[in-house]
């Protein structure tokens, strides 16, 4: 599994030799708010799947 970083927080991870993608939503702990940080997930497909969408807007 590789990961790489794109723009709005986001993370692409590579799944399975790269025949499926996870995008997710990162909102990173902040301890002096008392924000223990969040993972949105926003999409799951296969790389053909995303090569059709947007990856910084996509929503599920």
């Amino acid at each position: 599994m590789t990961t790489r970083s794109i723009p709005n927080q986001r993370l692409v991870f590579n799944l399975k030799d790269n025949d499926h993608r996870l995008i997710c939503h990162v909102r990173y702990a902040n301890p002096d708010q008392g924000f223990a940080g969040v993972v949105y997930v926003k999409f799951v497909g296969t790389h053909a799947e995303y090569d059709k969408i947007d990856p910084m807007e996509v929503e599920l």
